[in-house]
């Protein structure tokens, strides 16, 4: 049931390089998001055929490369911020679809401050993922969960810090630049 959710990750990596593809030739940005997401995919597909020395060395460089590209990464995302503070309508209300983009997040920034967006924005992700979790712990329960465990909520948690730290450094500096004192 590992070899599952091994294709499942495979499949997932996929798509997500070449959405990250795509989006670096649309917005003529970097290709680093593509790239670790590439890895990503080597990983579940070298752990599929039992290579795991391969699989932890793309692991490794997957690492690597968002290490180094962390400034690009995040002034990307500050830039991104910032376009959609410029267009966003503080006073419209907030609705459902606003949030798939960053146009609720920004809103909530501009009202309540980028610590608690941040927050809100973190806590969400990590939501999506214990979701996820539970979704596959359904379709694939004795496996799955000795496989995974109850370390999801660790993990979860870690990210969710993580992710906190990163977003409410990207908003606060994208609401400094947009909003006047």
């Amino acid at each position: 049931m590992v070899k599952e959710v091994l294709i499942f990750g495979i499949l997932f990596f996929a798509s997500l390089t070449l959405f990250n593809v795509f989006l670096a030739i649309k917005r003529k940005e970097s290709f680093a998001p593509a790239i670790v997401g590439f890895f990503m995919m080597l990983m579940a597909l070298f752990f599929y055929f039992d290579k795991f020395l391969y699989g932890f060395m793309s692991f490794a460089v997957s690492v690597i490369v968002a290490v180094v590209k962390y400034n690009e990464a995040s002034k990307t995302l500050e830039r991104q911020f910032k376009q959609e503070i410029e267009k966003t309508d503080i006073t419209e209300p907030l609705k459902i679809r606003d949030f798939l983009t960053w146009k609720g997040w920004v809103k909530i920034a501009m009202r309540k401050g980028a610590e608690k967006a941040a927050l809100v924005y973190a806590l969400f992700l990590a939501a999506v993922a214990v979701i996820v979790w539970l979704l596959l712990i359904n379709l694939f329960p004795p496996e799955f969960e000795e496989s995974f465990g109850a370390r999801i909520y660790l993990y979860a948690g870690v990210f969710t810090v993580v992710f906190f730290f990163y977003y409410r450094r990207a908003f606060e500096k994208a609401l400094k630049k947009n909003i006047p004192p």
